[in-house]
């Protein structure tokens, strides 16, 4: 039977996640043993480069080699651009955004600095409502309320979650700020 482009095709995605596959569960593998904390996460770095470069909508192996490079290797920087790399190819993907907003939350050195990678994070329309909590704590945290209690006006205007809400309102009515009708 003659092959078909649909045909090649199908046969090709295939292969693809099942290399993205088999490069998770080396990932999962290494991270088994202890050789992930003796260098520092350069080769779950390498293997989660080669399971994502492989099927890039694998949004475990970015959220699990994100999470192990943040916190079991103190490789702060590279479970950024994991999860960065993540976002870019599962854009509507709401955890990794989560996950890199707690990520640069937690590094904040400089919180300043940090603050602009939040805003990236947590004021893009598909951002999950606690990427927005990360980001109005972070504006707490340098004095910034005029811009926090922006972004609990903002939860407020766009969740449908009784949580968010009662956070939200909570904490602009701390402030003196909630306006009921």
């Amino acid at each position: 039977e003659p092959r078909t482009l649909r045909g090649w095709t199908a046969e090709g995605l295939a292969v693809r996640k099942a290399l993205g596959d088999l490069g998770y569960i080396a990932m999962l593998h290494h991270v088994g043993g202890s050789g992930y904390a003796l260098d520092r996460g350069r080769e779950l770095t390498r293997l989660a480069g080669r399971a994502t470069d492989a099927d890039p909508r694998l949004v475990p192996a970015y959220a699990f080699g994100g999470g192990a490079l943040m916190w079991l290797c103190r490789a702060p920087e590279a479970a950024i651009r994991l999860l960065e790399k993540g976002i870019a190819y599962n854009p509507g993907d709401g955890r990794l955004r989560l996950y890199l907003a707690a990520f640069v939350y937690r590094r904040t050195d400089d919180l300043h600095k940090e603050i602009a990678a939040l805003e990236r994070v947590a004021l893009d329309p598909q951002a999950p409502a606690m990427a927005r909590r990360i980001l109005a704590n972070a504006y707490e945290k340098a004095g910034d309320f005029r811009r926090a209690a922006s972004v609990w006006r903002l939860v407020l205007a766009t969740t449908g979650d009784p949580a968010d809400r009662a956070w939200a309102e909570e904490r602009l009515a701390r402030r003196g700020l909630l306006q009921k009708p």
